[in-house]
């Protein structure tokens, strides 16, 4: 046999070897999504969404080491007033560092998303609530059929404001676009207002454990403006757990005494054992 027939045959041999290994190891779902072509996914900072009434802001995704098989859900993130967590998110503060909400929820297969409001400063959820709700529902939407199709695992988690926007706002007006998850409030969470809540679903309540965890000196004696996110009637947290817990949520809470708004280091924890108790 000539030297061109043995290169061709060994040509033929390897196209043959080359076409089992892209059969067994073709991912086509990876080809779909920038940046995840291949094998595990990629934090991406300062992204754009752009609703489809033109309202955009930016967001956060923290997803590095995770994969379309290895993924459990997703958690959202909602920043308090002034967006500290969102400008600083490697700060040890809230989502940062290794007792962050990042690595509490990466280390358990989730996708966290760090939200920055698209209110005209970008530092408050709760002001132009039902314009943000509805901003919040389709980039929610989005970035789940994205990242976690199918996982009916999507979390909420909120500090001060961003609390208040999740169970005054979102809640209320776009619980049916979830199927299942749960929500962790910090520093707040009252009830609905102003908006009027439509109906929440059974198969939702059943499988939607909410949390409250508030300083029990988080009583506005030593704020500026004298909110008082645990006792306040309406806007406090426990007027917004009493309210969902009649409306057949599953509802928790935590009220660690002689600890005011600052939540400093809490958050990770909190959100590791809320996922622990309730496991996908």
């Amino acid at each position: 046999m000539s030297s061109r027939h043995i290169l061709a045959v060994v040509a033929g041999f390897l196209v043959v070897a080359l076409i089992g290994v892209i059969a067994i190891t073709w991912r086509p779902w990876q080809w779909w999504h920038p940046d995840r072509r291949w094998g595990p996914w990629m934090d991406k900072r300062d992204q754009t969404f752009v609703a489809s009434d033109g309202t955009s802001s930016q967001y956060h995704v923290f997803a590095a080491g995770l994969s379309p098989e290895t993924v459990t859900g997703i958690i959202f993130q909602f920043h308090g007033d002034g967006a500290y967590e969102f400008t600083h998110p490697d700060s040890s503060y809230s989502l940062g560092g290794r007792n962050g909400i990042v690595e509490a929820g990466r280390s358990r297969g989730y996708v966290v998303v760090a939200v920055l409001s698209p209110e005209e400063r970008g530092e408050t959820w709760w002001e132009n609530g039902e314009a943000n709700a509805a901003y919040a529902n389709e980039l929610v939407t989005s970035l789940t059929q994205e990242y976690a199709p199918g996982k009916d695992n999507t979390w909420l988690v909120g500090y001060s404001g961003g609390s208040q926007f999740i169970t005054q706002f979102f809640l209320p007006l776009y619980s049916s676009t979830l199927r299942g998850g749960g929500a962790i409030m910090f520093g707040g969470g009252g009830r609905p207002d102003p908006v009027d809540a439509r109906p929440f679903a059974d198969s939702l309540r059943a499988h939607f454990p909410m949390f409250w965890y508030t300083g029990a000196a988080d009583d506005g004696t030593l704020s500026d403006d004298g909110y008082d996110a645990l006792g306040d009637v309406n806007h406090g947290a426990k007027a917004g757990e009493a309210y969902y817990r009649q409306a057949g949520f599953v509802t928790g809470h935590f009220y660690p005494a002689g600890v005011t708004h600052d939540l400093s280091q809490r958050f990770g924890g909190v959100v590791a054992d809320q996922l622990d108790q309730h496991p996908r």
